[in-house]
């Protein structure tokens, strides 16, 4: 199977945009929603015979797959790294450009005095910060089921289904307001195991008002030799399980588009898991990466190279392309 597919989640902005305030006229703009209730004890607590605590075995790792009928538009790969963060949260991000990007967590939080399992989704859309809650509602075990609808407009308006077909395929399918906002089929491409007690010590994060999570930042200065003579995207490629110039599964993935004229250009991959990466960035000088889905003739590549993402702050290294594909 060909792994250079890039996640093709991009919408092409030359300008990273800074995050914005949340707009509360632009909730409904979410492609998927937040909390979840799966027989979690009124202190919120997991209780044994828990079925929905199921999930985060069933999710933890690196899915891909094509994404449709989303807001904007269609995708035919999205790549979502899902992993836990500081012991209470299973966390995945994908970026759709540098202004739209895609957030999912999933912990216990309490409402009405009990602890349910929350999906919480959100992220920036047209860089406008956006955060959504839905409840688990039902568990099928034997359809390996979990449907999950709004924390307070209920299904009728946000509507979202986890289906797996076995560990490797899964079917996620969000409806807003009777609408389809994504419908992603994914597979498994690599495991992320859960720590030992990872799901029996969940505990409730609050009533809705804490944050997700913090995580670090990655940030690579790519360069080239020679100035462009017209404006050429440039493709921030990273793999937890290592990259070569032929081969290479992506865990994250950023595009930004230097004008006419640079040499250089800044990614920032945030929030991303802080873990061991392979980086390789690709210059795509004629601008048919996304469409042909891998580095072509003229392009420039860097050196894959190893890093180390801390787990606070911004972790800086440079990514110089290093020779052109004949």
């Amino acid at each position: 199977m060909r792994r250079w597919s890039l996640p093709l989640l991009l919408f092409g902005l030359a300008c990273e945009a800074e995050p914005r305030a949340t707009d509360p006229r632009d909730a409904d703009l979410a492609l998927d929603g937040g909390p979840g209730d799966g027989g979690v004890s009124g202190d919120g607590g997991l209780v044994a015979n828990d079925d929905g605590r199921s999930l985060f075995g069933r999710l933890a790792g690196l899915w891909s797959g094509p994404a449709t009928q989303t807001r904007l538009g269609n995708f035919p790969r999205m790549n979502v790294d899902f992993r836990p963060v500081n012991g209470q949260v299973l966390f995945g991000r994908v970026d759709l450009d540098e202004a739209n990007a895609l957030r999912f967590a999933f912990s216990i939080e309490t409402h009405n005095g009990q602890g349910r399992l929350i999906y919480r989704n959100g992220g920036y859309f047209l860089g406008i910060l956006r955060d959504d809650r839905t409840e688990l509602l039902e568990v099928d075990q034997a359809e390996e089921r979990y449907h999950f609808c709004h924390l307070t407009r209920g299904c009728d308006y946000t509507d979202v289904i986890f289906d797996f077909d076995g560990p490797e395929r899964l079917h996620f399918r969000v409806l807003v307001r009777g609408q389809v906002h994504v419908d992603w089929q994914a597979t498994r491409l690599e495991e992320r195991p859960l720590a030992p007690g990872f799901v029996e010590g969940l505990e409730s994060q609050g009533s809705g008002e804490a944050p997700i999570p913090t995580l670090p930042t990655l940030e690579v200065t790519t360069r080239w030799a020679g100035a462009l003579v017209a404006p050429a995207p440039v493709w921030l490629i990273v793999s937890a399980s290592g990259c070569s110039l032929s081969s290479c599964v992506q865990s994250r993935q950023l595009r930004a588009v230097a004008p006419a004229g640079a040499t250089q250009v800044n990614l920032r991959l945030r929030e991303i898991h802080a873990a061991g990466y392979e980086v390789l960035a690709v210059l795509d000088r004629n601008g048919d990466l996304a469409l042909t889905q891998s580095p072509g003739s003229g392009d420039g590549l860097s050196f894959p190279q190893t890093v180390t993402v801390a787990a606070t702050g911004t972790t800086a290294v440079n990514a110089a392309i290093a020779f052109d594909l004949p």
